[in-house]
């Protein structure tokens, strides 16, 4: 006589399948919203005048701190244009580093000769620290960095997608040519 063995294994619900899924795209679907707010990408657009220093962030939804720019869209008018890109906090393309003194310090040979009762000259050679603190450094000028010169040719477009330029004090722009260029910025904040 044989046995006939069966084995139930319990069957799991489809709606336990359909939780699991619903937990699933609830935990995928908050991270990619922390992911995308802690990343946040802006865009700015502004026409640049002819010999004029203009804040791209004067108007923008962030405007301090640091920025990446991705991508740098210029627009020419009927003219050929050209611009500069500069990373200065103020507005301004040059900075004085202010007038400082410093410490020198060298070590160096002090000869001292003199004549001995005898009449012969004698000479004693010693090594000397010497620390002079008068070193007075003068004011320098320097530039800000310009980050990047973009042209584009009278009634065409420029842009530049996959930048990283990194912005630490502020945007802005110079017209370094004669058209009204319109300038489109894409940045995050880092």
């Amino acid at each position: 006589m044989k046995k006939l063995i069966i084995s139930v294994t319990p069957v799991t619900s489809a709606s336990a399948y359909v939780k699991k899924l619903i937990t699933f795209i609830a935990l995928v679907a908050l991270f990619v919203t922390l992911f995308v707010a802690s990343a946040s990408a802006y865009s700015t657009s502004t026409q640049i005048q002819v010999g004029a220093l203009t804040n791209l962030f004067s108007a923008g939804p962030v405007t301090n701190g640091s920025f990446v720019v991705n991508q740098i869209i210029l627009t020419a008018n009927s003219t050929n244009s050209t611009i500069q890109l500069v990373d200065t906090p103020n507005g301004a393309l040059t900075y004085t580093q202010a007038a400082y003194t410093n410490r020198i310090s060298y070590a160096t040979n002090y000869i001292t000769l003199w004549t001995n009762y005898y009449g012969v000259v004698q000479s004693t050679t010693n090594l000397a620290y010497v620390d002079f603190t008068n070193n007075i450094v003068p004011a320098v000028t320097d530039n800000y960095p310009v980050v990047a010169n973009l042209g584009a040719a009278a009634g065409t477009s420029t842009v530049i997608s996959g930048a990283k330029y990194v912005f630490q004090y502020g945007i802005w722009a110079t017209n370094t040519g004669s058209g009204l260029p319109t300038i489109t910025i894409n940045y995050n904040t880092p």
